[in-house]
């Protein structure tokens, strides 16, 4: 197996067609094409936290270019508690999807195929299955698990409640039994954030392609990726072909917490994505009319300090003599170190405002 790295500069279509060319030689198109984009939040396509509604609209012409009248589909299962809709909305996908004609899939409501795996049955989208499939992460920094790229894209294929077993159960070694059971046909990861512009790491091996990023970045591999190798995930061998890299950000670093002054939010691998989220809530909606008074008492905690800890067996240091429990799965924490609890699964800024004092 290979894993091709791609620097198309301003040829973004050239390289494209190359990735195509060299992986896709032996599908059946007639089944139709899956897309697999990674839009978990509802951000703007610039973002940085979405992959470009862009680099999917150029590819999708190139696709039309290479296999004329190929039926096409887009489809992603945003994180558990958002608005899958809105996501698609914001991020520019309901546009490109109105634009090119193509329908754009909530997987969450999609047809199920059953499969047993390691943690017993998982039902996953019937499509990622019948039609070639093609997985389409965006390498990223990740609080849970140092990076995100594209075997953790796959996440996006679950149902909510599985989302949420999978942080609860150990995220790493769930991500990696995943990627054994379901494997797309093409892997294309806009490495953009950290190897410049319109760089891309494409190959049919997940695993691979996550481990070539680690080593380019010079760190590493996270668990999830170690944990891949093991359970069948890898070639015995792989090779990185194609062009190099002119010039590369700074390699991910995973803190222990971010901080709003002096409240500190602790990271925790077993907080899933909503849990973490409400923090980036914090920041974009702190002080719209109906969050004001979350926000004050937030902005006193921010001046008094306050540990904010969430997902089972939180890793923290309590510096502050606050604490704040976020989300039901903190709840023996909260009752037995007599600290503030805010329920929910994700908690709303309306349970915040509720149960701060």
């Amino acid at each position: 197996m290979a894993v091709y790295l791609t620097n198309a500069r301003d040829h973004i279509k050239d390289s494209f067609h190359d990735i195509l060319n060299a992986f896709l030689t032996e599908e059946d198109f007639s089944r139709g094409i899956f897309l697999k984009p990674n839009i978990v939040f509802p951000v703007k396509p610039g973002s940085s936290e979405i992959i470009s509604p862009f680099y999917v609209a150029t590819l999708i012409e190139v696709l039309r270019e290479k296999l004329p009248g190929i039926d096409i589909v887009i489809g992603e299962g945003v994180a558990a508690g958002l608005d899958p809709w809105e996501n698609f909305q914001v991020s520019g996908y309901v546009d490109l999807a109105r634009k090119m004609n193509i329908p754009l899939i909530d997987l969450n409501e999609s047809e199920r195929t059953t499969l047993e795996w390691k943690f017993g049955k998982l039902k996953l989208p019937t499509m990622a299955f019948e039609r070639t499939y093609i997985n389409l992460p965006l390498l990223k920094p990740s609080s849970a698990c140092v990076i995100s790229g594209a075997l953790k894209n796959q996440k996006g294929l679950l149902l909510p409640t599985d989302k949420k077993k999978f942080h609860r159960l150990g995220l790493h070694a769930q991500i990696a039994e995943l990627n054994a059971v379901v494997r797309p046909s093409l892997t294309i990861m806009d490495c953009s954030l950290f190897f410049g512009r319109n760089v891309l790491l494409s190959g049919k091996n997940c695993g691979e392609i996550d481990s070539t990023a680690c080593r380019i970045l010079g760190i590493e591999e996270p668990d999830h990726v170690q944990m891949a190798r093991n359970t069948g995930v890898f070639s015995p061998g792989f090779e990185v072909t194609g062009d190099q890299i002119e010039r590369m950000s700074p390699p991910p670093v995973l803190k222990e917490f971010k901080h709003i002054g002096r409240l500190r939010l602790w990271s925790n691998p077993q907080a899933c994505t909503m849990c973490r989220y409400i923090f980036r809530d914090m920041k974009t909606n702190l002080f719209k009319r109906q969050n004001v008074e979350v926000g004050i008492k937030l902005f006193r905690y921010s001046i008094t300090g306050a540990e904010v800890i969430m997902g089972s067996n939180p890793n923290w240091r309590k510096e502050h003599d606050t604490v704040i429990c976020i989300g039901a799965c903190t709840r023996q924490v909260a009752k037995e170190g007599g600290y503030i609890f805010i329920p929910g699964c994700p908690p709303t800024m309306e349970d915040l405002n509720e149960h701060l004092p």
